[in-house]
């Protein structure tokens, strides 16, 4: 064992999953992944937890890791709308 770190079990319907799918303007089922973050541990302290970035994990962390231009855009649009709804309260 080299690392441990408490797993993230958000709910698909806790109010952060519902305030991303606002902000990116989607409403696809979320995805569950095996890696590890610090977002148990933030949950674990009380403060509601997604992981979600730019790309397609598929081609992080590898040689000649890689993203697409596009997808850049989309995650500039995703900090607009979370600077956009945090302004507003």
């Amino acid at each position: 064992l080299l690392a441990a770190v408490p797993g993230l079990g958000t709910a698909d319907d806790a109010p952060i999953v519902r305030l991303a799918h606002e902000w990116l303007g989607t409403n696809d089922a979320p995805q569950k992944v095996t890696y590890g973050t610090e977002a148990g541990q933030f949950q674990r302290a009380g403060v509601e937890s997604i992981i979600c970035g730019p790309g397609d994990i598929a081609q992080a962390h590898s040689p000649n890791e890689w993203i697409e231009l596009e997808q850049l855009r989309e995650c500039e649009r995703f900090f607009e709308a979370i600077l956009g709804w945090a302004s507003a309260k």
